[in-house]
């Protein structure tokens, strides 16, 4: 389902799952690649960013169920949502290629960044 606008629906989901441009980039990652089993510091090197950051999000990203961790050290980090999660991501994503659905999630990351 491809939208255009930002329903109440995904307004919610990303509010929860969408709280930075990083955990927006892993989330995409990880929808474009599910077989990806990786660490935070190859994502870091993918994704372009500081691997300290790349760690909190994937941490945030693990504690809503989007990702499991395996390992305890150095942990690898797999797409593993619930199903309601999967679908939401699945529409999120989809979505992305309307730029006014982009322009308004933009809006709402920006205004969190601000809190």
């Amino acid at each position: 389902m491809d939208i255009d606008y930002l329903s109440p629906e995904m307004e919610s989901f990303v509010e929860k799952y969408v709280d930075s441009f990083l955990a927006w980039d892993l989330i995409v990652f990880f929808h474009q690649n599910p077989q990806a089993i990786d660490s935070s510091y190859n994502l870091s090197l993918r994704l372009g960013r500081k691997e300290r950051d790349v760690k909190e999000a994937l941490k945030k990203l693990v504690e809503k169920g989007v990702l499991k961790e395996k390992g305890e050290e150095n942990p690898l980090y797999i797409y593993s949502p619930l199903d309601e999660v999967r679908e939401k991501v699945d529409q999120f994503v989809q979505s992305l290629s309307s730029r006014t659905f982009r322009l308004q999630v933009l809006s709402l990351v920006l205004k969190k960044g601000r809190r």
